[in-house]
């Protein structure tokens, strides 16, 4: 039998010999396959996090990706994910490269497209390439793909589906985070930081370790390291917009943002 991430189980065997002889001993051996965690936890004490990840986008959760519970600095007491979904390990730095994780789309499952290459702090590539005039009418795609989103408001209109379902995340805040955590709202970010005149680089990354870990353009599927941007689930604002926040080392804000942009997932505990 398969469990979930995370779960444990104890199971009691009842084998039945042919052709056994009678006080004859007989060795047996049960191949139990653990579920080890592919990237970096050694770094924090909270509760570590499993997750079967669907890394290369086939449809097959071969990948188990942890992360560690962190409670928030400010005075919230709410409970974090230590890294951005897909980050190897929690953020030494704010251009620790290694905490960068992956971009998703607002409201897009995990499909493939968000998965990126990081190999400096300053280079990331996409591990799937660009779909130009997508033309995309499902809100689960079956395509590992980046979707253009572009400025013709008969079609995708920064979105990167055609349908103008302004729900998805903000109906399923739970998103492409593991059970029990959602995608924050953009009050569970301004929770956090307030009014967001004085973010800064040191206090997102002092308080929960937010890397500067970039966007993909959603015109043409480049990867910029400046900065860091961060979806909130909420769906309050104009259509195709959704609000995110952007901080860089001296300034940040709460605004709203193409929904076909690639931005970090950090997620929060129910």
């Amino acid at each position: 039998s398969t469990l979930p991430a995370g779960a444990c189980a104890t199971y009691h065997y009842t084998y039945s010999l042919t052709n056994a002889t009678e006080g004859d001993t007989y060795d047996f051996s049960v191949d139990v396959k653990e579920f080890v965690c592919e990237n970096d936890i050694s770094v924090g004490t909270g509760d570590i996090v499993h997750m079967m990840y669907d890394y290369d986008g086939n449809g097959t959760a071969e990948y188990v990706w942890c992360a560690r519970e962190m409670v928030s600095g400010t005075g919230t007491g709410r409970t974090w994910l230590d890294r951005n979904l897909g980050a190897y390990q929690r953020a030494t730095a704010v251009d620790d490269h290694l905490s960068y994780g992956d971009l998703y789309q607002w409201g897009r499952p995990m499909d493939g497209h968000h998965k990126i290459n990081w190999t400096s702090s300053t280079v990331g590539t996409p591990a799937n390439a660009m779909l130009y005039d997508a033309d995309n009418w499902s809100d689960t795609p079956n395509d590992v793909r980046f979707f253009e989103g572009d400025d013709d408001p008969s079609t995708q209109n920064n979105d990167w589906v055609d349908n103008n379902n302004n729900n998805r995340w903000q109906t399923t805040p739970q998103g492409p985070c593991p059970t029990g955590y959602h995608v924050p709202t953009d009050q569970d970010w301004f929770a956090e930081y307030g009014n967001l005149e004085d973010i800064g680089d040191g206090d997102p990354y002092g308080e929960l370790a937010l890397p500067h870990a970039g966007s993909r353009s959603y015109l043409f599927g480049t990867v910029s390291a400046w900065g860091g941007a961060y979806w909130g689930s909420s769906n309050i604002y104009q259509d195709r917009l959704s609000p995110a926040l952007r901080f860089t080392s001296s300034t940040g804000s709460m605004n709203i943002y193409a929904r076909a942009s690639g931005f970090s997932v950090r997620c929060i505990k129910d």
